[in-house]
């Protein structure tokens, strides 16, 4: 669709005053020069609510929609309790940020809040003595589009000292998230997914995280041990404190193959390992507490590559990741960008640390340079199955293949056949039998 002004007017569209009209029979998201300002006024049986979507993305704050059967959402004007009481019951979106406070009314907030399914904004509740959120379960999403807004909308949890729970279903997309300061809140790891639903800003986590029996299988937390032993197989989740130290429990390391996040933090100390390619689908970690380094690593002779070729892409966090006492590792520019939160990584006293000007360092020669000499009591890699041509048929209990180790790194089983014999299953030499002794039979 194509739209261009033909008058002194402001709006590239405008549709006004139309008593039977009820749909738009177009899409926005199609319109090529739709642009300015739109006025989408007094058509009593329009609804608009599946076209909504195509017009925030192009009118994001330049629209004027009213007196339709379905507007495209509420504008929030002034203060929001004062808005929130006398809203109309239609509101079923809501623009603009939803301010809850010391002065907001239970009631009213309970009242009004059931028919709204959507924020096209920010949420603030702070300072609010409320046990939970329950009167916002009924909205589904709560988004902004940052790359076209002129605003950067936030969800901002903070300084509510009788929080107990959310009880929120909502989804985040396009906003930055701050939960923190509410001494008595645990969130769920559902609420904790739904926050992470769409695209993700930076976020900003003080919080307890509470699992329940509606918990997906996914989502594992970590005990107060180094050894995974007891940690579910296929987590993508983690909750709590990831530690590879000397103990390094590599025989149930292929349990974090699948890891995708870590809410809380990563610390590997005087282990052996050279790389971390038992974590290849690690792609983010996020603090959950203020007073834990998000990532540490420190005082591993051998260990000389860390999130190369992986899917790692970072940090969220207030603290800064420590990195120092790691001979063999280089800090390229890469990696150094990546574990920058808020705040710059801070390196030392290794081969390579951020900021170091040269790139033509090279190494002491590592000869076990795939984390060999950390395969304590794993099954010679003859006796495992393997998935050369069919990744489908790997054993869960086979870390070789998890961890890309080939062949030659294992010793010859004694009991192979030498090379050159040759040797013939049972069945085949009964067949053999069988032929001769028939042949016998017709010649007798």
């Amino acid at each position: 669709m194509f739209v261009s002004n033909l008058d002194d007017s402001v709006n590239s569209v405008e549709i006004t005053n139309n008593r039977n009209l009820t749909s738009l029979g177009f899409d926005f998201k199609e319109c090529t020069y739709c642009y300015s300002s739109v006025q989408i006024t007094n058509n009593p049986k329009l609804d608009l609510k599946k076209d909504c979507d195509g017009i925030i993305a192009i009118y994001n704050s330049r629209r004027k929609i009213s007196g339709n059967l379905a507007d495209c959402g509420c504008e929030i004007i002034g203060d929001f309790n004062s808005f929130i009481a006398t809203m109309p019951s239609n509101c079923w979106m809501l623009f603009g940020t939803v301010t809850i406070d010391e002065n907001s009314d239970l009631g009213v907030l309970e009242k009004n809040f059931a028919n709204v399914t959507r924020i096209n904004g920010g949420l603030s509740v702070q300072k609010t003595l409320f046990s939970d959120l329950s009167f916002l379960r009924s909205i589904e999403s709560i988004d902004s589009d940052p790359y076209h807004s002129t605003v950067f909308y936030s969800i901002v949890i903070k300084n509510n000292p009788n929080l107990i729970s959310l009880g929120m279903n909502a989804k985040r997309d396009g906003l930055y998230l701050t939960i923190r300061d509410n001494p008595k809140l645990c969130v769920t790891p559902q609420e904790l997914s739904n926050f992470y639903a769409g695209v993700v800003l930076d976020s900003n986590l003080d919080i307890t995280v509470c699992f329940n029996n509606e918990t997906s299988p996914k989502w594992c937390q970590l005990g107060n041990t180094t050894n995974l032993a007891n940690l579910p197989e296929e987590c993508e989740v983690l909750v709590g404190d990831l530690v590879f130290d000397e103990k390094f429990d590599f025989d149930n390391s292929y349990k974090l193959f699948y890891v995708e996040y870590i809410f809380g933090s990563f610390t590997i100390t005087n282990s052996s390992l050279r790389t971390l390619n038992m974590l290849p689908n690690l792609i983010k970690v996020r603090s959950i507490r203020d007073n834990k380094i998000p990532i540490h690593i420190f005082n591993n002779s051998g260990l000389y590559e860390i999130f190369v070729m992986f899917n790692f892409q970072g940090v969220e966090t207030g603290e800064s990741c420590v990195i120092e006492n790691n001979p063999s590792l280089a800090m390229d520019i890469y990696t150094c960008s990546i574990l920058k939160g808020r705040k710059e990584a801070k390196t030392g006293n290794n081969f390579q640390n951020c900021g170091d000007d040269t790139t033509t360092l090279v190494r002491k020669y590592d000869s076990t340079p795939l984390n060999i000499d950390v395969y304590k009591g794993v099954p010679k890699f003859l006796e495992v199955s393997h998935a050369i041509d069919d990744p489908g048929t790997v054993t869960l209990n086979n870390p070789w293949d998890r961890n890309f180790t080939s062949i030659e790194d294992s010793d010859e089983d004694e009991y192979d056949e030498p090379e050159g014999s040759t040797s013939y299953p049972p069945n085949f030499i009964y067949l053999n039998i069988a032929v001769v002794l028939l042949i016998f039979l017709i010649f007798e």
